[in-house]
């Protein structure tokens, strides 16, 4: 491939790409730094695992001693190690001794089918493999030589346990990450030390890493997200904690419940979802200080919960191929960015150099759409084995003016706006990104055309099923006649070449594949998967109206029909997104509080029903019935607790929940206040006060209370100036005062930013209803006042229960049996517990609590810490 660039169009370049400035790290390999880190902060912990803490003085330790046990097997420079091990500090060990002895590693996921990892070693020639017992069988034993970390360990432990001279340069290979590939078989990205340590030196700075960072680590070492995570904490004597394989999903929500805020979270745009409805407010607000999320495209609708509940914690999208380590460019979500739509991927990172060129490889000017092309010190060296392949997608950067300089094609489409920002648009070829995985179709053909029955077949994404808003792999497949292969079969075929994340959930038999008027496959022209199950005459049919729900909830969901009762969801294409979304539509259904647990556990029908209709405590209290009457009811306890703080402090406006609602487009005051008197009138706690009867403090809703709708107009104003009258008026709402026994307990004013931006200005006392609730009350606004602008008659579903209802049960249900359950248990928990907490102060407690605080940021010295 040869391209002519012109001297004009070497300055188009540079005035239409934006390169990040030139940055100096260190001339070193990440191991050497790690070794430096070591050397600092010997007795630091270095990695958590299973509740076991490992010193940085004992993983160098470690990792010399097997690096030294690599060189007797003549293990150096531009060598491939082979590591397939499970998460645990023996994987740390494992890398960092690879390095140590020069040499390069080659991740091994041991959850691939063992023809993918024998595929694997053939083609990076390894000659070593570093295992444990566990997972020696996935290979061959005359392929490759293994050491079991476990089982061979007390004859490494005879070697020296100091550093080694450096072998590596940054020039040297420091690991090759294999890829899915368009032709049939996976592909190895050579990735350099250089490029790594600017990734991850830019990574320390860009998201805040300093002395004692702490980051999680739930993703396979075969996935190149987990570098982000693995090793920058390291390097500034932070920890990481590494969380057990099997259902990272799971284990990812219980470390995220324990309320430990993590310096930094790397992530997918799927688990954002997936965690969004597993952790509280309270949890989200503390779950990092930088949540950086990669991997596929990212839309603004995914970050809603985390910019209202977590709105201190950075949020990055963070953008790269593997053969660009990682990222090679990030956006930081600002608070005025709109909250719908793909968020841009941003400017480019230390170092990097970021072109949007056409078909001639010309620069294009900012606004119009090109391919991306990536240079500058993070460009892989190639692909293993693949010359011809590397020769294609690794091109001269003829734009740099350095005579060895490569730019990396990516195969993505994207433009630059005016500001130097760039935007995301598509794939140029038929690669899919999946939650969070990279997957060439190609691959997936290839491999289910090995099969003797397929004469002809395609893979395509498709919609999970109806509105379901969740995406799957659907293989298209025409029979070698007289064949007729099962779906079961073919999944199983695919089972024992392919990784989970890259086999179909769904199969369809056709007559034969759509083409084009030339001959080519038409992937737009693949049919919609069949709501039809395979095999239909060999299910069982439900038998009773539990199991009837949770089939059509699943159909719903999988986009199958029938379902039968002893199948399992995940084997029908259920994974952890659809099995929460799942759960979610099981407690409308049956009103018990299920966790996604009990899928797992559960994972058909007739299984889950039994749970269901069994009443087991693991399922949660019984459904919450309607009050009997109305007239004045008591308060929950999260009421009374404010009650409480209102009496011994009234007026005090600590406990008001300020909350904005964006408006955009023209402006309808009709509609608007119409919409506000319709939510008002559909959850009775907004108009409900609180008074007291009897010596107790009780709820009164009132059958309907006047909205005054307040309106501001700051659209002439300077950007500046309407800036600091917008914050103006957002402080003075929040100081206002409520009376608990007075309606209304709510405020509404509408602020005119400018013709056809609006913000709804919402104010109430926490009495009312907490974060959860408001982010309901948006949707709802929003609903109504778009179908009253539209002269619809808004259609919103009844609500089966009002919050009085829920107090009522809240109150009946603590007492008698669960009441001295509950007492006994925190007395034991608290038996001993310090009456009062003597903690030194530099000045007494008053005695009503004033809410007088500021924020002090500092930081503590290494030698106090």
């Amino acid at each position: 491939m040869v391209a002519v660039i012109t001297e004009r169009e070497l300055g188009d370049a540079a005035a239409h790409a934006w390169h990040a400035a030139p940055t100096e790290f260190p001339n070193r390999c990440v191991h050497e730094l790690f070794e430096q880190q070591a050397a600092r902060t010997p007795d630091a912990v270095a990695v958590i695992h299973a509740g076991q803490a490992t010193t940085y003085r004992e993983l160098n330790a470690r990792a010399n001693q097997l690096a030294h046990a690599l060189k007797r097997r003549s293990i150096g420079p531009e060598s491939l190690v082979g590591v397939c091990l499970g998460r645990s500090a023996d994987l740390l060990v494992a890398l960092l001794a690879v390095w140590k002895a020069g040499a390069a590693y080659v991740p091994l996921d041991p959850s691939y089918p063992a023809e993918r990892l024998a595929f694997m070693v053939r083609d990076a020639g390894l000659r070593l493999l570093l295992t444990e017992r566990r997972c020696r069988p996935l290979f061959a034993a005359d392929t490759v030589d293994a050491l079991c970390l476990d089982a061979d360990w007390a004859g490494i432990a005879r070697e020296k346990a100091g550093n080694l001279p450096a072998k590596a340069t940054p020039a040297n290979l420091a690991y090759v990450m294999y890829t899915s590939g368009s032709t049939g078989q996976p592909k190895g990205a050579m990735i350099v030390h250089g490029g790594l340590v600017n990734y991850l030196c830019w990574a320390i700075g860009a998201y805040g890493l300093e002395a004692g960072a702490s980051a999680i680590v739930h993703s396979s070492i075969a996935f190149d997200l987990t570098v982000t995570s693995l090793y920058p904490p390291l390097l500034v004597g932070g920890h990481v904690e590494l969380l057990p394989e099997g259902d990272g999903t799971r284990h990812l929500v219980a470390a995220l419940r324990q309320g430990k805020g993590r310096s930094l979270l790397k992530i997918t745009p799927a688990h954002l979802d997936l965690l969004a409805h597993q952790l509280g407010p309270a949890e989200m607000a503390q779950i990092a200080h930088t949540v950086v999320i990669g991997g596929e495209q990212l839309f603004a609708e995914r970050l809603r919960p985390w910019r209202r509940h977590a709105p201190h914690a950075r949020l990055i999208n963070e953008y790269g191929p593997t053969e660009t380590v990682v990222g090679c460019c990030t956006y930081e979500l600002q608070p005025d960015d709109p909250d719908s739509g793909p968020v841009p991927i941003g400017r480019p990172i230390a170092n990097t150099r970021l072109y949007v060129l056409d078909a001639a490889f010309h620069p294009l000017p900012p606004g119009v759409t090109g391919e991306l092309y990536i240079g500058g010190i993070g460009v892989a060296r190639g692909y293993l084995n693949q010359p011809e392949l590397t020769r294609e997608r690794f091109i001269p950067d003829l734009f740099s003016g350095l005579p060895e300089a490569r730019l990396y094609r990516t195969g993505d489409l994207a433009r630059y706006r005016d500001d130097g920002v760039l935007e995301y648009i598509g794939r140029c070829d038929d690669q899919i990104k999946l939650l969070g995985f990279r997957i060439e179709p190609g691959e997936i053909e290839a491999n289910l055309m090995a099969h003797p029955d397929i004469a002809a077949c395609a893979v395509a994404v498709r919609e999970s099923g109806a509105g379901s808003g969740e995406y799957g792999l659907v293989a298209y497949f025409v029979p070698r006649p007289p064949a007729e292969p099962a779906a079961e079969t073919l999944h199983d075929f695919l089972a024992q070449r392919l990784p989970e994340h890259m086999l179909p959930g769904r199969f369809v038999r056709l007559d034969r594949l759509p083409l084009t008027p030339n001959g080519k496959l038409d992937r737009n022209a693949l049919p919609s998967p069949p709501l039809a199950a395979p095999d239909d005459d060999a299910r069982h049919a439900p038998r009773d109206d539990v199991e009837r729900t949770l089939a059509s909830i699943w159909s719903d969901l999988l986009g199958i029909d029938p379902i039968g009762i002893d199948d399992d969801f995940f084997d029908l294409g259920g994974h952890s997104l659809l099995a929460l979304k799942a759960v979610s539509r099981l407690r409308d259904a049956f009103g018990v509080d299920l966790r996604i647990e009990m899928l797992f556990d559960h994972p058909t029908i007739a299984k889950l029903a039994t749970l269901l209709t069994a009443g087991s405590k693991a399922a949660g209290p019984p459904p919450i019935p309607r009050r009997p009457s109305d007239g004045p009811l008591p308060l929950s306890f999260a009421q009374e607790h404010l009650w409480f703080m209102e009496q011994l402090a009234p007026g005090n406006p600590a406990y008001n929940i300020v909350d904005m609602i964006r408006l955009r487009g023209a402006y309808d005051g009709r509609a608007l206040l119409a919409a506000l008197h319709d939510v008002v009138d559909r959850h009775e706690i907004l108009r409900t006060v609180f008074a007291k009867q009897d010596g107790h403090a009780v709820q009164v809703v009132l059958p309907r209370i006047d909205i005054a709708l307040d309106e501001r107009d700051l659209s002439t104003l300077e950007p500046a100036e309407r800036d600091a009258e917008w914050r103006r008026i957002v402080d003075q709402a929040g100081h206002h005062v409520f009376t608990l026994a007075r309606p209304p307990l709510l405020r509404w004013t509408v602020v005119h930013m400018g013709d056809l931006e609006h913000r709804l200005l919402l104010v109430m006392h926490h009495i009312l209803a907490d974060e959860w609730g408001l982010e309901r009350l948006q949707q709802e606004v929003r609903q109504l006042y778009a179908a009253h602008a539209a002269g619809r008659q808004p259609a919103l579903d009844a609500l089966p229960i009002q919050y009085g209802d829920f107090a009522c049960w809240q109150r009946e249900r603590l007492q008698g049996d669960f009441l001295r359950d509950q007492l006994a248990y925190w007395k034991i928990a608290l038996a001993g517990a310090p009456t009062r907490l003597a903690l030194p102060t530099d000045h007494p407690h008053p005695a009503v609590q004033r809410f007088r605080g500021t924020t002090e940021r500092f930081i503590v010295p290494a030698e106090l810490v």
